[in-house]
């Protein structure tokens, strides 16, 4: 069989989940209270996702050949709410949704940040094929201690080293707040200024050369 042939310049897109229940109750009951586990997206993050979905499927700029998704509930939600919106499973092969565990968001004490077990997440999820590296539990998450800057950027770098070995072209990258502002801050510090943050369905776009394993630049387009 011919190999795949994996293209040098590849369109990236990177969406932050919509408003999950942690996002509106850890200021109310602590990120430590076990409510707040691998916690969901409420109505209105729902809606929010399908929005963004819709939006992003109406400006027709790329075809979307894969959606690497964390395997937090939250952002697979939001990952399929973004591919109905596009009719993106009924797209002829090779369209793939992938949950790659390096886009998780910063872990550690928060419980919205702890994982299920992958078994539980394959059960529920039947569209997306779970990285074959990704542990049955969560080993990764601890309850007294955080995740570093510098660790959560190397796992930033890492996954991009993946991402640059498939051959798809344009992908659609569903993640958290910090994970997309540590990459930004990685590899186009200029995008976030004056403070600013991530938002919640926020999109952003660029070019990312597989070669230099640079951005060109990277750019909020929605909303």
């Amino acid at each position: 069989m011919e190999e795949q042939h994996k293209h040098e310049v590849k369109n990236i897109f990177m969406i932050r989940h919509g408003v999950a229940l942690h996002n509106v109750m850890h200021d109310k009951v602590g990120h430590a209270d076990p409510s707040l586990f691998d916690s969901s997206l409420i109505p209105e993050g729902r809606t929010q996702a399908e929005a963004m979905g819709q939006a992003f499927f109406q400006k027709k700029e790329y075809p979307v050949d894969l959606i690497v998704v964390s395997p937090l509930t939250r952002c697979l939600q939001t990952a399929d709410c973004f591919a109905r919106a596009g009719n993106f499973y009924k797209c002829p092969l090779p369209s793939t949704a992938v949950c790659h565990e390096g886009l998780r968001e910063i872990f550690g004490i928060h419980q919205a940040d702890r994982r299920r077990a992958k078994s539980e997440l394959q059960a529920k999820w039947k569209n997306v094929v779970f990285d074959d590296n990704m542990s049955e539990h969560d080993e990764l998450w601890h309850p007294s201690q955080r995740e570093t800057w510098e660790e959560l950027n190397a796992r930033v770098v890492s996954f991009f080293d993946w991402l640059s070995q498939r051959p798809e072209q344009n992908i659609v990258i569903v993640s958290h707040g910090v994970w997309i502002e540590c990459c930004l801050y990685a590899y186009s510090p200029e995008t976030l200024t004056g403070g600013q943050r991530v938002y919640n369905c926020n999109v952003f776009g660029g070019k990312f050369d597989c070669v230099s394993k640079t951005f060109s630049s990277i750019n909020r387009i929605l909303p």
